[in-house]
């Protein structure tokens, strides 16, 4: 007789997902204008947030500038930290 137990249950994951939108009305970075311009970003985590592997897709108005959009990148990327 085998004593051994085998489960056959699926490995249970979790998958969290957080829309986030910014606006901003009288923002700066640098001599780059970010006023009045909108942002968001999708999160996504394959499991507790502080275990990190998370994901960001981020979004940027339309309305701006390349120069703007690389600002709001850097902001939203914790690259540049001077604004916040």
């Amino acid at each position: 007789m085998d004593a051994r137990v085998s489960s056959t249950r699926p490995q249970l994951t979790a998958i969290a997902r957080q829309p986030v939108r910014f606006g901003s009305t009288r923002v700066t970075n640098g001599d780059v204008g970010l006023d009045g311009l909108k942002m968001g970003a999708v999160f996504q985590w394959p499991g507790a947030i502080h275990q990190g592997r998370g994901k960001c897709q981020p979004f940027v108005d339309e309305r701006a500038d390349d120069r703007q959009r690389e600002a709001i990148l850097k902001i939203m990327s914790s690259r540049d930290r001077s604004t916040l």
